[in-house]
């Protein structure tokens, strides 16, 4: 952390140190790059975790938190006797491909702390509530014949996405956006549910969904709308995510 991590999240903007963790701020508010040590490590092999996170400076309280992974795991390794710099390079390439966009789109714009005052373009009815099943589906019409049957894998998914059980229409995203990304009936169904769901916890997975298309014309209007627009602090941050991703993966953009 000292040798190499530090070095490098000090030319990136950051201060700090490995004991106290490393910051960088936007006016308010404050990105953080810590580590946390597990409690079952050895003299012979230190397991750790990196979190990240963003928080609100004049009140010390953080709205945003992830952490950052490696090849699908969570936790990162160093072991006696074996050289540390391999470990450093992947943490950094995680950084710099996903970690940084992370705490970049949470400084940006973050809507936090939440103004009364503000009436945000898109709000929704609470998504328990009779009024919120009825836009679930009623706001699916344009894209009625996607949810039929079509002899396809999945079929069952995107007839769920009309149920008006959020929890069930998310499920339905997440399965499509995984498993059925190639299927065409999945852009145009996950692009509806971005704009129109009210459940936020649904528009939040079809966001995430939508990040490897970003770089297509027809996503990144939906997400930078759903980024400026939505009254859900996350659902903001998903958009903006996925914006930074496309931009970080385009040479020459920041």
């Amino acid at each position: 952390m000292r040798d190499y991590i530090g070095p490098a999240l000090r030319d990136l903007g950051f201060r700090g140190s490995a004991s106290r963790g490393f910051v960088i701020t936007n006016g308010d508010y404050s990105g953080s790059f810590t580590t946390q040590k597990n409690r079952y490590s050895t003299k012979q092999q230190v397991d750790f975790w990196v979190h990240l996170g963003a928080g609100y400076d004049p009140t010390s309280i953080g709205y945003w938190q992830g952490s950052l992974a490696g090849n699908g795991e969570e936790t990162w390794t160093v072991r006696a006797g074996e050289p540390v710099e391999p470990v450093a390079e992947k943490i950094l390439g995680a950084f710099h491909a996903t970690g940084l966009p992370a705490i970049l789109a949470a400084l940006d714009s973050p809507g936090y702390p939440p103004e009364p005052d503000i009436r945000w373009a898109r709000t929704f009815p609470h998504e328990d509530s009779d009024a919120a099943s009825h836009t679930a589906r009623r706001t699916l019409e344009p894209i009625a014949a996607l949810l039929r049957p079509a002899g396809r894998d999945h079929d069952g998914q995107f007839a769920n996405l009309a149920d008006g059980d959020p929890g069930t229409r998310w499920l339905a995203v997440q399965i499509i956006g995984h498993e059925a990304a190639d299927d065409p009936r999945a852009l145009p169904a996950l692009l509806n549910r971005l704009e129109y769901d009210p459940s936020a916890k649904v528009r939040r997975e079809a966001a995430r969904w939508l990040r490897p298309l970003a770089r297509q014309a027809q996503v990144r209007h939906a997400l930078q709308s759903a980024a400026t627009q939505d009254e859900d602090l996350e659902v903001r941050w998903q958009a903006r995510y996925a914006i930074r991703l496309a931009n970080f993966a385009e040479p020459g953009t920041t």
